[in-house]
């Protein structure tokens, strides 16, 4: 959310290397976590696996599926701070259809779960191609640099922002749900 929010900002003024350097931080930054959470999940993968009887395949392919979500989350959010709405709806309706169509399809011929999550992998992989594509046909990563009005990148300023919206949606997640459970 930090890209939603200053982004836009910043390519507004015109600070297309803080824009750029926003992006690389917040993407490294995602992923660098996304590999963290994997990890430790590594760790519990036995317990997990046993205490909810999943085989070991289908856990490696969730792996998967969780990091290819992760980065093409990335691209939708860059997409989104640019205005690209119309572009990020008609990709969201272009992955849930082809989902859905990949999942019949994939029941109708083969009845298992590795080949209904291979599909969503490959449905996942195709909308990051395309976010991709649309990003480096639209330059956005060969902004040019204005030295005369390059200003420092104020890290405080993003880290703040950023983990106050992360406890409160993180808060506001696990009071809305787990709170029901109990």
């Amino acid at each position: 959310k930090i890209i939603d929010r200053y982004l836009p900002e910043l390519l507004s003024k015109e600070y297309y290397v803080q824009g750029k350097k926003l992006v690389y931080v917040s993407f490294l930054a995602r992923i660098c976590i996304s590999i963290i959470i994997l990890c430790l999940f590594l760790f519990w993968m036995e317990e997990f696996s046993s205490n909810f009887k999943i085989p070991r395949e289908y856990i490696i392919y969730m792996f998967f599926l969780f990091l290819i979500s992760t980065i093409s989350e990335q691209f939708q959010y860059i997409l989104s701070a640019l205005y690209k709405y119309g572009l990020v709806q008609f990709v969201a309706l272009f992955r849930s259809i082809t989902l859905a169509l990949s999942i019949i399809a994939v029941l109708k011929i083969e009845y298992k779960i590795s080949a209904v999550l291979l599909a969503h992998i490959s449905v996942q992989v195709m909308v990051l191609i395309f976010f991709m594509f649309y990003l480096l046909r639209n330059n956005f990563f060969s902004l040019p640099g204005n030295d005369d009005k390059t200003t420092s990148f104020d890290y405080r300023r993003y880290l703040r922002y950023g983990g106050f919206y992360f406890l409160s949606t993180t808060g506001g997640k696990v009071l809305d749900l787990k709170s029901d459970l109990y």
